[in-house]
């Protein structure tokens, strides 16, 4: 908001005070506005007729980009008297506004280059354009941080829900080639798990009513040797051989394990009928379950490591993950990749699934109940909802 003050209206003559504008560095004045002392003079014009008294105040929306690009501005004041029949016009100071809203975006890896602080270290980020020293502090500057290899839990997940519009990820999701794949999976019924692409083109896991997995490969549907249970956290983790065209998946809770599928063969047929031309897209559900710590790694892992690894979370430098949902935000619109944390952000179509938490993790606003907001899956950098 610009204010204006200092001014005589009652100035002999006087027959406007206005604001001007320019991008630091061009030569030419732009007229912003202005106020006419007389009511004749603002008729078939953008002026408004002067107060009697007060300062003068306008509110400038330079949110846009278009009219307003990101940069140095100078704004002026100025009042216009006639001298003969010429205009003339005294300014004031010139006050200087920067627009900056684009946030700063790291350049290389930040130091330590591991991702894990030692003692002694510093942090070192280098960003795209220089910070200015007094505007680090506490109240703009965070810094957050995790013990390596955190146990994971069930308390916070991700809930997904049999009707609406599907979790989506942000960006496609390339399963060509060797792959694997982890998740916590707690389905209370059948239904889909996940898929990727619209329909069932391409690749897909899903429940059937009697608690088998099956395996869906362009059309094409496996079906597991042993059932899982319902209403029970279950550690599910398959791999993919692309040499072989084969693949396993292995479920465990508690104590027990069950091979779900065993070099299970994949025709040459069914993989040419695999589309991945228009939706390369990864969807959760639809299905009554709670899902967190999803992983994906674009090598063939080998199941029993996954097993050896499921209450321990993945972190950037873990081999071969290409994407890691961790899902235990438990508020909000987003769910973070957290393998992708440079990614972009952008907004895409939501559904009614939300987050199952404790109560200090579940958001209480009176617009959204805290287990019905919408959520949403990124394969850059953020998943939102």
């Amino acid at each position: 908001q610009l204010r204006l003050s200092g001014f005589n209206r009652h100035f002999r003559n006087l027959k406007e005070i206005g604001v001007q504008y320019r991008f630091a560095g061009n030569t030419q004045w732009t007229d912003l506005y202005a106020w006419a002392t007389s009511a004749a003079d603002t008729a078939g014009s953008n002026r408004t007729l002067l107060p009697t008294e007060g300062d003068l105040r306008m509110t400038l929306d330079m949110l846009e980009d278009i009219y307003y690009p990101e940069g140095k501005y100078e704004f002026r004041a100025y009042t216009t008297t006639p001298y003969g029949n010429d205009p003339i016009r005294a300014y004031s100071d010139v006050v200087t506004v920067i627009k900056d809203m684009k946030r700063p975006r790291p350049l290389y890896t930040p130091a330590p280059a591991n991702g894990i602080l030692g003692i002694g270290e510093q942090l070192s980020v280098e960003f795209n354009e220089d910070i200015i020293p007094g505007y680090v502090g506490s109240s703009n500057i965070v810094i957050t941080a995790q013990l390596n290899g955190k146990p994971i839990d069930h308390e916070v997940s991700m809930q997904l829900l049999p009707y609406g519009e599907e979790v989506r990820t942000e960006n496609p999701l390339f399963l060509s080639g060797n792959f694997a794949m982890e998740f916590w999976l707690k389905a209370h019924e059948s239904g889909t798990i996940l898929h990727q692409g619209k329909g069932d083109g391409n690749f897909g896991l899903s429940i059937d009513p009697n608690g088998y997995v099956v395996v869906n490969i362009a059309g094409a549907k496996y079906t597991s040797e042993k059932a899982v249970p319902m209403d029970e956290w279950t550690f599910f983790a398959m791999n993919y051989k692309a040499e072989t065209m084969t693949f396993n998946m292995i479920a465990q809770y508690d104590t027990t394990t069950l091979d779900l599928f065993t070099g299970q063969t994949v025709s040459e047929i069914d993989i040419d009928k695999a589309d991945y031309r228009d939706d390369n897209y990864l969807y959760l559900g639809p299905i009554n379950a709670n899902i967190h710590d999803l992983a994906i790694y674009n090598i063939f892992r080998d199941l029993k490591e996954a097993k050896a690894d499921k209450y321990v979370s993945k972190d950037a430098y873990t081999y071969g993950l290409t994407n890691y949902w961790h899902m235990n935000e438990g508020h909000g619109f987003v769910a973070a990749d957290t393998r992708r944390k440079t990614g972009g952000r952008s907004s895409v179509k939501t559904s009614p699934h939300g987050w199952t938490a404790p109560p200090a993790c579940r958001r209480t606003s009176r617009k959204s109940p805290p287990v019905s907001t919408t959520a949403m899956l990124s394969s850059y950098g953020i998943i939102r909802r």
